[in-house]
């Protein structure tokens, strides 16, 4: 198969030899083939016939082959933590950088869940395999970033001054809570 899923057989392709003592013309029972043919065995029959309308016929296999790789046109990718501290890199976020010329049966990645430590660039190999089996395999890199903001609850404090006129305030003492999807710095 072709760049575009497609073969087409000419009688060249699998004649080797016609004998007769006139022209000929030869035909073939199925001469285009696609993508779903991929994987088969298709039976042609070729019928070469004469002027006078003699004829004969023979019976070919032909093995329909797709031996194309997928294309991976993949850039930098950037994905984003959630609510739970995890960023998940996923076929949707890839889909419509990654063709063939059938289908694309699988996209597999070397790493898809990442975690609040894993925060920043990463390489990631994305696999592509379409469903005659060629794969190609493409590094990217992605950016794993929090964008969600801490959540933070503050509480009144009283504090003294000490013989100096000098006090402490400590996060503790202002701080009922704080919260967020990675973690806070103290």
């Amino acid at each position: 198969l072709d760049e575009n899923g497609n073969a087409t057989l000419k009688p060249s392709d699998i004649v080797n030899s016609i004998v007769d003592n006139c022209a000929v013309d030869t035909l073939l029972s199925v001469s285009n083939f696609t993508c779903s043919d991929a994987g088969l065995t298709k039976e042609v029959t070729v019928t070469a016939t004469d002027k006078y309308g003699n004829s004969d016929s023979k019976h070919v296999q032909i093995n329909v082959i797709d031996t194309i790789k997928p294309i991976i046109s993949l850039q930098d990718i950037s994905i984003y933590f959630d609510d739970e501290g995890i960023a998940k890199l996923t076929r949707d976020d890839v889909n419509d950088k990654i063709s063939d010329n059938c289908s694309v049966e699988n996209v597999a990645f070397s790493q898809s869940e990442f975690s609040c430590s894993e925060a920043g660039l990463i390489v990631v190999n994305v696999t592509a395999t379409d469903p005659s089996g060629n794969s190609r395999v493409k590094p990217i890199n992605v950016s794993v970033i929090d964008t969600i903001r801490p959540s933070l609850t503050t509480k009144p404090a009283t504090i003294s001054l000490d013989q100096t006129g000098n006090a402490l305030l400590r996060a503790k003492d202002v701080v009922e809570s704080a919260t967020d999807n990675c973690s806070i710095a103290d």
